[in-house]
């Protein structure tokens, strides 16, 4: 049990990490996306739109960790969180793409 419990603390650290990156990308986008790799000014263009779809993606991510670990059966759920991830994230990103204007239809 103890090696039960030292997985659960360590998915515990990497689910507060990950909500840790994808709130950097929410409060201070420009730097975070500089430390990422891939320097993007949210000043200009849709930039401000990508960077806050990744913020919220990572936090959603994070956030499954901690519903695996409240489920005390992390074997089981997996599959059923990934489409539910799936699903905030298709959200995230539509919502995203509203804030800046949404997609440009005809008519």
């Amino acid at each position: 049990m103890i090696i039960t419990g030292i997985g659960y603390a360590l998915s515990g650290l990497v689910g507060a990490g990950i909500v840790a990156i994808g709130a950097r990308f929410l409060l201070a986008p420009a730097t975070a996306a500089a430390a990422y790799g891939v320097p993007a000014d949210p000043e200009t263009g849709s930039a401000g739109a990508y960077l806050a779809v990744k913020g919220v993606r990572d936090i959603a991510s994070g956030l499954f960790v901690f519903i695996l670990i409240a489920a005390r059966q992390p074997h089981v759920l997996p599959g059923r969180v990934r489409g539910e991830d799936g699903l905030c994230e298709f959200q995230g990103d539509s919502f995203g793409v509203g804030e800046v204007g949404g997609v440009n239809r005809p008519g």
